[in-house]
């Protein structure tokens, strides 16, 4: 059976580190990070449009050959537009329909924005990545990620697949990481 494991939140939420976390424990778990593509590909070097971006990372997805894959994932990205998924509805439709993926589980990690505030202000004073660090912000964040984890959800759950979510409230990455496992 293949599996795919969609680990989903807002930018600092601890995404990554989560995913790396549960396959620390699960050595045969595979990691696909999306966001690499749309940096590479789509952001810095703008050699592809958004949507060739988005048809590179759902074919990716679905030629996946591990039994279970972590996929890092947005449910909703800001854009100078609004928010929108990571990649289109259609092509997540594709996804969650691929004959090749049997099951497919949508994690939602989520936190108080105070504490992602405080995650994403020590990111940037690591030097890592600068976000947004208005408590408002990240309140509209969190309510279009939910929004948006409900769309994915909904179109996920009419695939016929095995098919599961799971909310996590984020305090810690170890933590997270257990509840995940229990999960599957």
């Amino acid at each position: 059976m293949r599996t795919a494991v969609f680990v989903g939140g807002i930018d600092g939420i601890g995404k990554t580190s989560v995913v790396e976390a549960v396959r620390t424990r699960k050595p045969g778990f595979a990691v696909y990070d999306p966001g690499d593509l749309f940096g590479r590909y789509g952001t810095d070097e703008h050699i592809l449009t958004t949507r060739a971006v988005e048809e590179t990372v759902a074919e990716s997805i679905v030629s996946l050959s591990n039994s279970t894959t972590l996929i890092s994932w947005h449910y909703a990205v800001r854009t100078k537009y609004g928010y929108a998924p990571r990649i289109s509805w259609d092509l997540w439709r594709s996804v969650v329909e691929a004959p090749r993926i049997d099951q497919i589980i949508l994690v939602l990690l989520t936190a108080h924005p105070d504490m992602i505030c405080t995650w994403r202000k020590k990111d940037q004073e690591a030097g890592l990545k600068k976000r947004k660090l208005d408590p408002d912000c990240i309140r509209e964040e969190l309510l279009k990620t939910d929004e948006f984890f409900t769309i994915h959800s909904s179109l996920a759950a009419v695939s016929k697949k095995s098919f599961r979510t799971q909310v996590i409230w984020q305090e810690n990455i170890e933590t997270s990481a257990e509840k995940i496992l229990k999960y599957l």
